[in-house]
């Protein structure tokens, strides 16, 4: 029925981590042991010869199970670990070897920190990309817009240290092969 034209992965993890290093203010600190576990998913369907969609997501936790001699992050969570990412896609070939695509991603909220205070708190943002291009069997062209809706990404917070994302982006790439 599907012909061949879907695909899906999956992936249930858990780890135990022992000497886990995380970041704690503007520095990299050891954690004793931590633990992370979760699930991912991924599909991929060609509708008909000319469209393809695909998505995902991934689902996550983490705890730090045993803290820094002197600390009280027993129990917070593992720095940039959101709960949930999530994306979805679509590549759209016309005659002649023309392509348009767009996907969207997101990602959930985590904390910068293994200190876990509001004011660490990052991430939580929606991301959409465009591409444009022509296709052949020996090269690619492509034209692209990354981030179309110059949606504003904090990756990092922690007090004056601020790391952000890339602006609405354009850009053209060219791949050959041989």
């Amino acid at each position: 029925m599907l012909n061949k034209s879907l695909t899906l992965n999956t992936n249930l993890f858990y780890n135990d981590y022992e000497g886990y290093q995380g970041l704690l203010s503007n520095r990299i600190t050891n954690i004793p042991e931590g633990k992370s576990y979760g699930f991912e998913a991924e599909v991929n369907y060609r509708l008909t010869s000319d469209l393809a969609l695909h998505g995902g997501f991934g689902l996550l936790r983490s705890e730090i199970t045993e803290a820094p001699t002197g600390t009280t992050y027993k129990g917070n969570e593992f720095n940039y670990a959101p709960h949930f990412t999530g994306n979805v896609g679509f590549t759209q070939h016309f005659g002649g070897g023309f392509f348009f695509g767009s996907d969207l991603s997101y990602v959930g909220e985590y904390y910068s920190d293994i200190a876990n205070t509001e004011t660490t708190k990052a991430g939580k943002y929606t991301l959409v990309n465009v591409n444009l291009g022509y296709e052949t069997k020996s090269y690619t062209i492509r034209t692209y817009v990354k981030n179309a809706l110059d949606e504003d990404v904090l990756y990092l917070y922690r007090g004056t240290n601020l790391q952000v994302g890339q602006p609405r982006t354009f850009g053209v790439t060219f791949d050959y092969r041989f």
